[in-house]
């Protein structure tokens, strides 16, 4: 699956910074996933993790400190960016 989803650093054609290219969409997670990983915005060509409300980390990286991960996502649900979110009725 990593290899669906991280496809590297590409150069970015607005700003000309290079990003990381991560390939969310409802093909590759569940439709409120994609949503709320990449929720619109009015400018910018991409997003900080203060501007997503769902957060992606490889596992490897989640193994050795879950509890940072977990408090993240659970701080997540009372910030601002909760406020613009979907979740399935």
């Amino acid at each position: 699956m990593y290899d669906k989803v991280y496809k590297g650093k590409e150069q970015c054609s607005v700003c000309g910074k290079n990003h990381n290219v991560v390939c969310i969409n409802d093909t590759t997670t569940i439709k409120e996933f994609s949503y709320n990983y990449y929720i619109p915005k009015e400018s910018g060509c991409s997003w900080s993790e203060d501007e997503r409300y769902c957060v992606l980390i490889k596992w490897e990286y989640f193994k050795n400190e879950p509890e940072t991960y977990i408090d993240k996502a659970f701080n997540k649900s009372k910030s601002e960016i909760s406020k613009k979110i979907k979740v399935r009725p």
